[in-house]
């Protein structure tokens, strides 16, 4: 059993920043995130058939747990040949509207106003800080993301994104993955989020340490124990505790 904290893992999406990202596409920021893409994209792919290729590539993501294969070559494998364009037309085009258009929608997100103040915590008491959100975008969007959270400059250690991981939220080999990329056991992590299925059950199941951020719950479930719960507020009380018993 490792008893000494090391790293501190931080959900983003409804934690740091306020997104209304639940499962449903018709809700919240994916409704907007959506209608975007599926206008930027027009001139070049059917509404329809970009929206079942997203969907049947983005599941690739969710089910890939191959490490000789990152998130990003399981969306493109499935995504290319649905919408019957080759990969060196459609990864520029799609950058471009991650870098141009994506940032747009900063207007319907809001930052958690403790989130920066949260992070600067676990980084002055020496810990490693990573951003553990669904790696199912491109980092630049999370870089974005990251930004309308207020915390976009700060020296995290990991931001796990399609690009640099081989698993996806729920999936307890998610955490493993990260852990190791840290060079440690899981029960010298600590993660942070708002959603008991997806945060806090999968990384208690690998043996990390857990705090439940319930200001913008989803999901509740009274038969997952969380180390600690309550606000971000309540979070940094709760990690300065901790923090001074560990040293």
């Amino acid at each position: 059993m490792v008893d000494r904290l090391c790293a501190v893992l931080f959900d983003l999406d409804d934690t740091l920043l306020f997104s209304d990202v639940g499962d449903e596409m018709e809700s919240g920021f994916l409704k907007h995130y959506f209608a975007l893409l599926t206008e930027y994209a027009r001139p070049l792919i059917d509404g329809q058939r970009l929206m079942r290729a997203l969907l049947a590539a983005t599941e690739a993501m969710v089910r890939n747990q191959d490490a000789s294969v990152s998130n990003q070559q399981a969306f493109w494998r499935v995504f290319a040949p649905l919408v019957g364009r080759p990969f060196d037309e459609l990864h520029p085009f799609f950058s471009r509207f991650y870098e141009e258009y994506f940032p747009g929608l900063r207007v319907h997100t809001r930052p958690h106003p403790d989130a920066r103040r949260a992070v600067q915590t676990c980084l002055d008491a020496g810990y490693r800080v990573v951003v553990a959100t669904n790696p199912l975008f491109p980092r630049r969007a999370i870089e974005h993301r990251l930004t309308w959270a207020g915390v976009g400059d700060m020296p995290f250690t990991l931001i796990t994104a399609y690009e640099n991981m081989h698993t996806c939220k729920p999936a307890p080999a998610y955490y493993n993955e990260i852990a190791a990329m840290l060079n440690l056991d899981p029960a010298a992590c600590l993660m942070v989020g708002n959603d008991v299925q997806r945060d806090i059950e999968p990384a208690q199941r690998v043996g990390m340490r857990t705090f439940l951020v319930d200001q913008w719950l989803n999901g509740d479930d009274t038969t997952v124990q969380p180390d600690g719960r309550g606000s971000l507020s309540d979070f940094i009380v709760w990690m300065t505790h901790a923090s001074s018993v560990q040293a």
